[in-house]
């Protein structure tokens, strides 16, 4: 289905905003029925913080990509108001990429309330989501993590999930860094 004039014409003074950093503009295009994920992925990039409550709204989209968008973006400006619905969002959305960017936003906002949730979603069935909690585990910093890490790093090298060694790898590098442990198991 082709685009109309008018889509392009908004799209266009989307990336000219994003450009301008023109945060208010990019706000305003949230309730752009074609854009809003651009525009709030935008938000997030800028780091604006004044956006964190119309993002918080994108949450209850029925479109997924607006969720994923505006989870990432929530993370981005540190909008940590939002972190029950994040990790709602992180448990329960029936989109995989929709749960890995809430995820992402956790590891983000540094929540370490989400520990155990993080531990869960390292069975999750879509690697993304796996992948994704294995670095918000890194970014928490919590060294109880390294035993669960390694568990998923081995079931996934057993299942065939190659695509997210490299997660769990920056994610153990980082805790052992945090906390001065070998960088070989034992």
């Amino acid at each position: 289905m082709a685009r109309s004039a008018d889509s392009d014409d908004r799209l266009k003074r989307i990336v000219e905003a994003k450009h301008a950093k023109d945060a208010g503009y990019l706000i305003g295009a949230l309730t752009d029925p074609d854009h809003r994920p651009l525009a709030a992925s935008y938000l997030g990039n800028l780091e604006a913080i004044d956006a964190a409550e119309p993002l918080a709204r994108l949450l209850d989209a029925a479109d997924p990509y607006a969720r994923a968008a505006a989870a990432y973006a929530l993370g981005k400006v540190g909008a940590v108001e939002v972190l029950p619905r994040l990790r709602e969002l992180a448990s329960r959305d029936p989109e995989a990429f929709v749960r890995a960017n809430a995820v992402d936003a956790l590891g983000e906002l540094r929540d370490d309330v989400s520990f155990d949730d993080l531990i869960t979603r390292l069975e999750d069935r879509s690697w993304k989501v796996r992948g994704s909690a294995a670095l918000a585990l890194g970014a928490i910093g919590d060294p109880r993590a390294i035993a669960a890490l390694r568990a998923a790093r081995r079931r996934d090298l057993l299942g065939g999930g190659l695509l997210i060694q490299g997660s769990y790898g920056r994610a153990l590098r980082k805790l052992r860094s945090a906390e001065h442990l070998p960088t070989k198991p034992r």
